[in-house]
């Protein structure tokens, strides 16, 4: 899901220096020291930074389909009570959304 082109080689990793949650380092794709001495969830923030972009440009493409087939649909699409055809994109971005926001909380598997 990542735009690596925009940000340090990825994927980001965070790892715990000398058995201290304030002692954090993060290393990219090529175990280059990106960062160190921060704290866990900071780490953790950082390394999704990414992630959490490209969530930002899938939310952008959303909104700007809705505003299309809004305004070239108009009326017509709202009442036929048919589902959104952008429904599975807001299901994939909360989903995208809550997967991130788990590693972030030191819960997901990444």
């Amino acid at each position: 899901m990542t735009q690596q082109s925009k940000f340090t080689p990825g994927p980001l990793r965070a790892y715990e220096r000398n058995d201290d949650m304030a002692d954090w380092v993060i290393r990219d794709a090529n175990n280059h020291l990106v960062a160190g001495g921060i704290p866990k969830e900071l780490a953790l923030l950082f390394v999704k930074a990414p992630e959490m972009y490209e969530l930002l440009l899938q939310i952008e493409r959303a909104k700007n389909n809705i505003l299309s087939i809004e305004k070239s649909e108009g009326a017509v699409a709202s009442s036929t009570g048919c589902p959104s055809p952008t429904r599975l994109d807001w299901e994939d971005i909360v989903d995208n959304a809550c997967r991130i926001k788990a590693a972030i909380d030191g819960e997901g598997s990444e």
